[in-house]
């Protein structure tokens, strides 16, 4: 590496750790406060505490709650409950230690592709900072997700490192397989390493089918055994609706984040060989992409469908400056151009949302001290309720120590789908059953649910109470 290209490395370094430094201020705050990041959070809590309360952690497909997630994650959160503080807030912590180690292991496979050590920062860095971009909510949030792809990558890593497909192999295929128990969309990287496999050593793939059949089943058995029927039932029965037309708002939605990150995934395409482990990289991009664009049909769909694209394009990424950087060409600066080239496109990358995360990043600084007061109050609102309640953020009623009594996002489905009758939830309504229902928005109307079950929770409650921060609160009519 010539001493020019060099400096290029060190000023993106530099310029990439500030900005780290700007957007990690507020995930790496925010961990500790009772504020809800997600939707997400409190269900996941609600199903820790299930686990540690000796209540089913899959219940029957057609009850008001519901779980669609693989277990091994909230037995993890569970065995981390005794430690002290907040369990959720706990699990935050564990999800951002998961996305810094899905960081280190990029850098780690890119090392152990042949890659140098300021091509595998730069990708570890860019790779942090985009996430923090295009997926905020998702930095230090409570959900397996970071957490699955850490364990996944680990199993890659171990896959590039045992070049003679020893004991490291089994291992590496058991943590790719392995990690879909922890979170049920990581199902690309495996699918693509059996491709590579079967295309480039097929003497291997027997043993990497052999062993991903053995993990699949001793989980699929084992937890069918602990959990029952229900657990597949969760796992597989999905009502989730599906629409084309969700395709399209996402790629609208992602396209001008997205844009500069494939064009880096195409570059590598065409100038890449197409030998080693470049094919098992294309594979999984290729895969990602298929993969990532079906599930984003789904309703209620995250950007967490995306996820496997950027770590796939930050690994071809990591591939194309080592080769861009080994390139024989005549003149010298031709390899400097095309280095240079991609770590422009790394910054375009993170310079285009760039405006609007300090915008989002100033307006956290600005009102958090009085988010936290006003949400402590709304907890300690629906702590003091007699009787049950009803949260659209569930975390709200986590904290304040209530049951999980509906899950609105999967009602909701279940209801669309016919999986469940409407009355079986309007008539805890229409009854008074809840002592306060807590909806998201000011219009008084939970999005997750129809208009019958809107307009009969307007039928039956009032506005109680108002919040900033956390919407509307509503009691029974007297």
């Amino acid at each position: 590496m010539t001493d020019g290209l060099k400096q290029y490395y060190v000023t993106v370094i530099v310029l990439f750790i500030a900005i780290f430094a700007l957007c990690y201020s507020q995930p790496i705050a925010r961990i500790l406060d009772k504020t809800s990041l997600d939707h997400n959070e409190g269900w996941n809590a609600f199903q820790v505490s299930h686990l540690l309360n000796k209540k089913p952690l899959y219940p029957a497909y057609n009850e008001l709650i519901s779980n669609n997630y693989p277990p091994l994650f909230f037995y993890l959160s569970a065995g981390l409950a005794t430690l002290p503080g907040d369990d959720l807030i706990t699990m935050r912590i564990i999800s951002l230690v998961s996305l810094f180690t899905v960081a280190g292991l990029l850098g780690a496979c890119i090392w152990e592709m042949g890659g140098r050590g300021d091509e595998a920062l730069t990708i570890s860095l860019f790779f942090l900072v985009f996430i923090a971009m295009v997926a905020g909510h998702y930095v230090g949030m409570e959900d397996p997700q970071w957490l699955a792809h850490a364990v996944q990558l680990f199993g890659l890593y171990l896959l590039l490192k045992d070049k003679n497909r020893g004991l490291l192999f089994y291992l590496s295929i058991f943590l790719m397989v392995g990690a879909g128990f922890i979170k049920h969309n990581l199902i690309v990287l495996p699918v693509a390493a059996f491709l590579w496999l079967l295309v480039s050593n097929r003497a291997a793939v027997g043993r990497f089918m052999a062993t991903g059949l053995l993990t699949a089943g001793f989980f699929l058995i084992t937890f069918t055994m602990i959990h029952g029927i229900n657990f597949l039932h969760g796992l597989f029965l999905d009502c989730r609706e599906w629409h084309l037309g969700h395709i399209s708002k996402m790629i609208d939605r992602r396209f001008t984040h997205f844009g500069a990150v494939l064009m880096l995934s195409t570059l590598g395409c065409i100038l890449l060989p197409l030998s080693g482990i470049q094919i098992l990289l294309f594979f999984y991009f290729i895969l990602a992409c298929l993969w990532g664009a079906f599930i984003s049909g789904g309703s209620g769909v995250d950007v967490n469908a995306l996820f496997d694209v950027i770590i796939a394009t930050a690994l071809i990424t990591g591939a194309l400056l080592r080769h861009a950087d080994r390139m024989e060409y005549r003149k010298q600066s031709r390899v400097s151009f095309v280095s240079v080239f991609i770590l422009a496109v790394l910054v375009t990358a993170v310079a285009i949302p760039l405006p609007h995360k300090i915008a989002k990043v100033r307006a956290f600084w600005k009102t958090r001290e009085a988010r936290i007061e006003t949400v402590a109050e709304d907890i300690r609102y629906l702590s003091n309720a007699q009787g049950p309640a009803m949260c659209e953020t569930l975390a709200l009623c986590y904290w304040a120590s209530k049951t999980f009594e509906v899950d609105s996002f999967m009602t909701g489905q279940k209801i669309r789908a016919g999986v469940i009758s409407r009355s079986q939830l309007t008539k805890l309504i229409e009854s008074g059953y809840f002592s306060v229902i807590q909806l998201e928005h000011d219009s008084g109307k939970n999005a997750r649910f129809d208009d019958v079950v809107n307009r009969t929770i307007s039928d039956h409650f009032h506005t109680d109470r108002k919040s900033t921060f956390s919407g509307t609160f509503l009691v029974p009519n007297k």
